[in-house]
């Protein structure tokens, strides 16, 4: 596809365009820095009406083609990317965005909240997982504590606050361990 190459300050500033020429430019830079759809709709329609005449033919075409191609794979919901291929006159690109785009906040509001649980849920697993690690080796480290407790009390004479000390546990369940073992 060919292209042209524009300036957009020298189009503005310069009397040598003619007035139709410069509003057709500065409609394309604001379709490309749209700020919504209802705006987007209204400029691609002005486009279709200043290139009405029959010698803007391919120009309405190349316009369709890069709406298309360019822009829509940023606006339009997954759900609805393949009914766009077909339309290649700017027209049909209008009409459709406007009939279309009513719809699309809604889409994009759902697709934004199926993205946020689905991530909400990864997230959730891995903080179970997280947890249950942790969970794990508290349990692990109790043990092997509870382990050290009661070979001291069975093998050394060591009074509870010292076997407290030693091993990690507080001197309470010291002391239910040494009435476990005595029974």
């Amino acid at each position: 596809m060919p292209y042209l190459l524009l300036d957009e300050g020298a189009i503005v500033d310069s009397e040598h365009w003619s007035p139709e020429a410069r509003n057709v430019v500065d409609a394309i830079f604001r379709l490309e820095h749209h700020r919504g759809t209802r705006e987007a709709v209204e400029l691609i329609g002005l486009l279709a009406r200043w290139l009405e005449a029959p010698d803007q033919t391919r120009l309405r075409r190349h316009f369709a083609i890069w709406i298309k191609r360019v822009l829509l794979p940023n606006w339009i919901p997954e759900s609805e990317g393949t009914e766009w291929h077909n339309l290649n006159k700017i027209n049909d690109v209008h009409n459709m965005m406007a009939e279309r785009a009513k719809r699309w906040p809604e889409q994009w509001k759902q697709q934004g909240l199926e993205e946020g649980l689905k991530q909400g849920r990864e997230e959730g697993r891995k903080e179970g997982r997280q947890e249950g690690l942790l969970e794990s080796e508290q349990k692990g480290e109790q043990k092997a504590r509870l382990e050290v407790a009661r070979n001291m009390i069975e093998r050394t004479q060591l009074d509870d606050q010292t076997v407290a000390d030693l091993s990690g546990l507080d001197i309470a369940q010291v002391r239910t361990l040494r009435d476990e073992l005595k029974r």
